[in-house]
């Protein structure tokens, strides 16, 4: 019964690379065909007729959504803080502020050629790679993905983008030890 039933279905991080258009680009990398995966969710508290968004969401949010909308509460005294975001608001077709402002991903940080990237609201995301494995960026590449979803021009020397970089660099640097 789907009144009472909460459905949610996410695919796995990214395309194989062995099926990408490009391996160098797929999955196991912080590029888009490597961390955007489908989320469907039907059920209760899902607005009737459906809708797609765009809005940014990690599939660690699933965990505060199936709690809120179950009708649970977040445990507290955790000596962790809680990065979870609740979808219910977007699932039911509420207008509000935007879960996240920025999101960080990552694969294999701290190995050779390891990449981290932090995606703003706005859709810019800035990567980093540390070719020899030593946990510092040897490499940074900033991306518009509103313009540029195949992440083929960096715009880390367009001065037109200081703004986005320096506020990527400071979430990167805040979330990297």
């Amino acid at each position: 019964n789907l009144a009472t039933t909460l459905v949610v279905v996410v695919g796995d991080n990214g395309t194989p690379p062995n099926v990408a258009p490009d391996q160098n680009k797929a999955k196991g990398t912080t590029f888009e065909r490597g961390v955007r995966v489908p989320l469907i969710v039907a059920g209760a508290g899902v607005a009737a007729g459906g809708r797609s968004s765009a809005e940014l969401v990690h599939a660690v949010d699933l965990w505060a959504t199936c709690i809120e909308v179950c009708g649970g509460t977040q445990p507290g005294g955790s000596p962790y803080p809680i990065v979870s975001r609740s979808l219910a608001g977007i699932l039911a077709n509420q207008a509000g502020a935007p879960l996240h402002d920025m999101l960080l991903l990552g694969a294999r940080w701290g190995e050779a050629d390891g990449d981290v990237a932090s995606v703003s609201q706005a859709g810019k995301k800035l990567r980093w790679v540390d070719t020899d494995g030593d946990g510092i960026a040897n490499a940074e590449t900033l991306y518009n993905l509103s313009t540029d979803p195949g992440e083929t021009i960096n715009e880390a020397a367009n001065p037109a983008y200081a703004t986005d970089l320096a506020t990527n660099r400071a979430f990167l640097g805040a979330a990297i030890p």
